[in-house]
């Protein structure tokens, strides 16, 4: 072979060998597409002719009825104007800094941020979206939609909208901005979260190169549901009048806080629940204290004193240690170990029976009750009340209260229990507790639903629960007598004509965290029911730190008469003519 035919067989071969090598190359290709990496140039593929649509579900509403049920809205959804800024815009046009002091300017006034802040966000130059306002308000969108600012719009969006503002605030809660999105918080709205929220739904389209819709192409989706309706056992005008009432008794005594509950003591259904001060649910990002989103009905403690001697009063009856006429002598104050325990404003009675021991509210003669019913049988009547434990009321955060003085079965401890000091319960479980007495002895599971509605409109009915029965039907009929005397014949006044009312009242000093003693200081609780010997309804009023009233029986019996004639006449309740004028 000639030299010149070695060249051209050298460039053959080098040539075949390129060949092999580029179509090596492409089967590698091929293999690590189609093969290796298929799944993901499939999604990246998919990606672009494909759009992935999430379809957010409608919040439920919360309803609020009336005797005729009659609904109105508490909480519900509404589409809302929100102010945006694009900097991007803003920071091309002439005069640039006149331009953003002038819009910035112009809009502190009309939302919630200080115009260094409104400069800070126009002034960031590549930004093409800079949220600042939510949820405007009718006046707001036009007001600002006139000055026609450059560089500022708005958009729209599906907000939660409170329509009645501060009613049953702490009760219903608020749809609240978290990492995980909006999310209920506190209230109806954290408890109910998921059956409110509802399931969001996606859809699946095809786009083509273009990117236009192909309208003719398969479409999956998962399907969006809705969020379920909740009906509430609160009676809007009942709702309405508690809370005036209340904001009325703060004002007038120049109060800390306060809470009144309206219950129907044989099914448990709460009527009217609130507490002051609130908040509006709509502005509930101006609110500058927290604690104010807490429901103190379930969601705080207090020692509640006399109104809880109906409890000891009827473990004593119940355990046949005592009846409604046993007697004992007073001298005012008892001795207990190295303690000693005297009545309110260290008065004398002298020979008096368990009837007046709860008209005048007599410390020692409760003491009395409390040293004839052993520790065990005591404690046990106590738990049975359901105090020390969560009620099961659909609202977040309910407390168990804090009996653990009980175990310790110290003499003073167990003394002090028994007219209300050294234990620590909730609002609802001291309402709970007397509405146990007005039904017969049996202990009802409170509850704020009545009814929930599904986007369908299947209903799911909340039904009355017995928790248990902590006293018998005998001994409840005995204390019903001995609290309607209470209010006839005691200090407790309370006057309805053609009615007889029972109740009781309890002065109890706030305890000091720092000596372990208490403070000069007081919360007044009014509780009662009517028509005593067929009651429709138990009211429970609590002033927390009262000025210039020592006793709650001159701070909250006027007010608790005047919601007892309320309810009667409201519901339209026939007078018990054996009851007298």
């Amino acid at each position: 072979m000639t030299k010149k035919q070695r060249g051209q067989n050298w460039r053959l071969n080098l040539i075949l060998i390129l060949f092999l090598a580029a179509g090596g190359f492409i089967v590698y290709r091929l293999f690590d597409l189609q093969v290796v990496h298929h799944h993901y140039y499939l999604a990246l593929a998919q990606a672009q002719h494909q759009s992935e649509e999430k379809i957010k579900a409608q919040r439920g509403k919360i309803y609020l009825t009336d005797k005729d049920q009659n609904s109105y809205l508490l909480a519900t959804n509404r589409e809302y104007y929100n102010l945006y800024a694009v900097p991007l815009e803003i920071q091309k046009l002439p005069n640039t800094q006149e331009e953003t002091e002038t819009i910035a300017q112009k809009l502190e006034p009309l939302v919630p941020l200080d115009r260094q802040t409104i400069m800070a966000r126009l002034q960031k130059a590549d930004d093409p979206f800079e949220p600042l306002a939510e949820k405007l308000t009718d006046e707001q969108y036009e007001t600002i939609k006139q000055l026609q600012l450059p560089g500022i719009y708005f958009y729209q969006d599906w907000k939660r909208w409170y329509p009645q503002g501060k009613l049953a605030a702490q009760l219903v809660g608020f749809l609240g901005q978290t990492d995980q999105g909006e999310v209920g918080q506190y209230g109806l709205e954290g408890y109910w979260q998921q059956v409110l929220a509802g399931q969001s739904g996606q859809s699946n389209q095809q786009k083509d190169a273009t990117g236009d819709w192909i309208g003719l192409t398969d479409q999956t989706a998962l399907p969006v549901i809705d969020g379920s309706n909740l009906y509430l056992t609160l009676d809007q005008n009942i709702q309405f009048m508690i809370e005036k009432k209340l904001g009325e008794l703060l004002e007038k005594w120049q109060a800390l806080s306060g809470s009144i509950i309206v219950m129907r003591p044989k099914t448990g259904e709460i009527l009217g629940m609130c507490s002051q001060p609130g908040f509006d649910p709509n502005q509930y990002a101006t609110v500058p204290d927290i604690n104010v989103f807490l429901n103190p009905v379930v969601q705080s403690v207090y020692e509640p004193g006399s109104i809880f001697k109906p409890i000891t009063m009827s473990a004593g009856i119940d355990s046949g240690r005592v009846t409604p006429q046993t007697t004992f002598t007073d001298t005012g104050s008892v001795k207990i170990g190295g303690y000693t325990i005297t009545n309110a404003a260290g008065r004398s009675f002298g020979q008096s029976t368990m009837t007046n021991v709860l008209e005048q509210s007599i410390n020692t003669g409760i003491v009395f009750v409390q040293q004839k019913i052993p520790k065990a049988d005591f404690r046990e009547y106590i738990e049975s009340f359901a105090f020390g434990r969560p009620l099961g009321i659909d609202l977040t955060g309910e407390l168990p209260g804090n009996i653990s003085n009980l175990k310790y079965e110290r003499d003073i401890d167990y003394a002090t229990i028994a007219f209300g000091q050294g234990i620590a319960v909730t609002p609802l479980q001291m309402i709970n507790a007397i509405a146990a007495i007005a039904n017969n002895g049996q202990l009802m599971r409170p509850f704020v639903v009545e009814k929930i509605v599904g986007p369908g409109g299947n209903e799911q009915k909340n039904q009355p629960t017995v928790l248990s029965q902590p006293i018998s039907s005998q001994t409840a009929s005995k204390l019903t007598a001995m609290l309607v005397s209470t209010v006839e014949n005691g200090y407790d006044k309370v006057k309805v004509p053609g009615y007889y009312i029972a109740g009781k009242t309890g002065t109890a000093q706030i305890p000091d965290s720092q000596t372990g003693g208490y403070q000069e200081q007081y919360v007044h609780s009014f509780i009662g029911f009517a028509p005593a010997y067929d009651p429709q309804f138990i009211i429970l009023i609590k002033m927390d730190q009262p000025h210039g009233v020592r006793f709650a029986s001159s701070s909250l019996a006027p007010t608790f008469g005047e919601l007892t004639k309320f309810m009667l006449n409201y519901l339209e309740i026939p007078p018990d003519f054996s009851a007298g004028q």
